[in-house]
């Protein structure tokens, strides 16, 4: 080994590498506690973790219920436990304490939610800590796959950046934008680039601007409509107003359409993810330029 020592290595192979000794020791140990002990319970009960810990995976990553297996349903529960207890101790806490009862009962009140708190998952005696084991390697796995990618889409990003100065609002929206699209995050990219321009043009462009050269926006019954203007009725009303040029309001639309499609259609089909994040600085540069100038 060299004077550099570890940092001579290539980082990512190094935790590649962590990982898959985590999980061989993980293995291992696992092996020898079942040619030690009760097998047929000890097998099981590994088992039945590693299913669980699965389910618990796809279920978090889609939102969708992979159904009942009987086999882990005490796994289940005790996740279930676990995550109800904390609400659970917050509103008995809030109830004891704006109640008159003598210090001495509030006392103990605390001490039998302490005693009956759920262990931690990730703590040894924890029916969860196999799942959380199981969790753990998915995931590192997962983050250790982007981090080469990511390094490299944030090389892009920086790249883009303009010397803009967006409003509150819009500025939280674009650190999201940067974090989805270093993780890899394209689709939701997309949706955020269409709402970072619906806060800046929201922003910018007044409701009185657009009710000038859109007239407003009424219901049947001539009531102004409760969802107020578009996104399109504020690009339309900006280009009339003189506020951004054609060409601007041109990117500004695809942004609109790429965000739409991607929420309603192609969810899964982001493509250019860099150049709308592109047009989305370019439009809000325009727009801060022109603000800039007015002020």
């Amino acid at each position: 080994m060299s004077d550099k020592g570890f940092y001579e290595d290539d980082l990512e192979g190094m935790l590649e590498i962590y990982i898959h000794e985590y999980e061989g020791d993980r293995e291992r140990y696992w092996n020898k506690a079942l040619s030690e002990g009760d097998y047929a319970f000890l097998s099981a009960a590994f088992e039945q973790a590693e299913r669980f810990a699965e389910a618990v995976h796809t279920g978090a990553e889609t939102l969708v219920s992979t159904g009942e297996d009987v086999d882990t349903s005490h796994l289940r529960k005790e996740l279930q436990r676990f995550c109800n207890y904390s609400g659970y101790a917050n509103e008995v806490l809030t109830r004891i304490m704006q109640t008159d009862r003598p210090l001495e009962e509030k006392n103990q009140v605390v001490l039998d939610l302490i005693r009956n708190h759920p262990p931690d998952p990730k703590h040894e005696d924890s029916p969860l800590r196999l799942v959380w084991e199981r969790l753990l390697i998915n995931l590192a796995n997962d983050a250790v796959g982007k981090i080469g990618e990511g390094t490299a889409r944030m090389f892009k990003l920086y790249a883009l950046v303009r010397q803009i100065q967006p409003s509150p609002a819009t500025q939280k929206f674009l650190a999201r934008l940067g974090r989805c699209y270093v993780w890899g995050f394209e689709p939701e990219c997309i949706m955020l680039c269409r709402a970072v321009l619906d806060t800046a043009f929201r922003d910018n462009i007044a409701d009185e601007i657009c009710e000038k050269h859109c007239g407003s926006r009424r219901n049947r019954r001539e009531k102004i409509c409760s969802q107020g203007f578009t996104l399109d009725n504020r690009i339309e009303a900006a280009v009339r107003e003189r506020i951004i040029d054609k060409k601007t309001a041109s990117l500004a639309g695809k942004v609109r359409i790429r965000g739409n499609k991607a929420v309603h259609y192609q969810a899964d089909l982001a493509r250019d993810v860099l150049g709308t994040i592109r047009d989305t600085l370019t439009v809000l540069q325009k727009l801060d330029g022109v603000k800039g100038r007015h002020s």
